[in-house]
């Protein structure tokens, strides 16, 4: 049985033709490399730092951690946006669980 083209190469040649995905560079490169990056002449760990998450100058907003290199949401999504599900009036306990007009979200259950 032939081998795949791209197992026969070099893991460099393997590395550069998938392109600069970060899961791949965490198969591939080592682990200074795969990682930190020079922002501003500062080393930054671009798959941890919120300011400099996956690339330089790419920040998380407030709601989000930087994880692997991608800005996620601290607690829920629902419709696309980070929510508390805790407190958020429109996504009480559960996505999409409003509560009634006045009301406030307590613990994930809609109060008076």
């Amino acid at each position: 049985m032939k081998p795949h083209p791209i197992a026969s190469r070099p893991r460099t040649h393997a590395c550069a033709a998938f392109g600069a995905v970060l899961a791949l560079v965490v198969a591939c490169g080592s682990s200074d490399d795969r990682k930190e990056a020079d922002c501003g002449g500062k080393k930054v760990d671009v798959f941890s730092d919120r300011t400099n998450c996956g690339a330089c100058g790419t920040t998380c907003r407030l709601d989000q951690v930087c994880d692997l290199g991608n800005c996620r949401c601290l607690n829920t999504t629902c419709d696309m946006k980070c929510v508390d599900l805790q407190t958020d009036v429109t996504h009480c306990g559960a996505c999409n669980k409003a509560c009634d007009v006045g009301s406030r979200c307590d613990k994930g259950t809609c109060t008076p």
